[in-house]
């Protein structure tokens, strides 16, 4: 049985994949001609890293879209993404792969083009991001069964967690909200519904941060939270 496995320890920076090399390395140990029996173990290396390369990707777009650079902020939402991204997300891949294994090389193989590209041309600009954005998405509806990543990514980016994240990266750069930062920490940690991070992220989008900076001051915010969590739980039948 292939386990879903991703690593964690390589962050995404850039536009240029951590992964690649390594998804590079186990292809070249498969010295092998079409139709032959491949290493099961390589195989089972370039499934987890084929795996955690989509998931850097999804991190990747999450941070171009809110326009992060910083490695730190996508090295957590990337985190985040493994906690929210559960082995039945991986299923279907695993079992085609286990199905076929030469599928996990005949990927790894387009990933490596894709990315050596960038590599040989020194792009990490435009170009490269139009590359990414063909070749991952066409791997998610192809052997993943996610017809539309944009939806995918508007789903996890809900997450508490990764609302959190973009909420505070957010904050950081607006230097008024910084004596209400430490503050919102705290409150944020205790946000196990995602609600709070729900509100204040409204509060952002609408320009109102002199709002939400007094509110988090006073200690007036929570009434907002806690009547959309009344929502959500009617809206559940709950």
């Amino acid at each position: 049985m292939i386990r879903s496995q991703p690593s964690a320890t390589q962050p995404p920076t850039g536009e240029t994949s951590r992964y690649a090399p390594a998804i590079a390395r186990c292809v070249d140990r498969l010295d092998c001609g079409e139709g032959a029996a491949v290493d099961g173990f390589v195989v089972q290396a370039l499934t987890n890293l084929v795996q955690g390369r989509m998931l850097e990707y999804l991190a990747d777009r999450i941070c171009r879209d809110d326009r992060i650079d910083d490695p730190e902020i996508k090295a957590q939402i990337a985190t985040a993404l493994l906690r929210i991204i559960s082995d039945e997300f991986f299923a279907l891949f695993r079992a085609k792969v286990e199905a076929s294994p030469d599928l996990a090389v005949r990927i790894a193989r387009s990933i490596v083009r894709c990315e050596n590209m960038a590599t040989r041309h020194g792009d990490c600009g435009p170009q490269a991001r139009n590359r990414h954005d063909r070749l991952y998405p066409a791997l998610f509806q192809k052997y993943f069964e996610y017809r539309n990543t944009d939806s995918l990514l508007a789903l996890v980016s809900t997450d508490a967690e990764i609302q959190r994240i973009l909420l505070l990266h957010r904050l950081s750069n607006i230097p008024e909200a910084a004596p209400i930062v430490d503050e919102l920490k705290r409150i944020l940690c205790q946000d196990e519904d995602g609600t709070r991070s729900t509100v204040f992220m409204q509060y952002l989008d609408d320009g109102r941060v002199p709002e939400l900076i007094e509110r988090v001051r006073t200690g007036s915010w929570t009434e907002e939270p806690e009547r959309l969590a009344a929502r959500l739980a009617r809206l559940r039948g709950n």
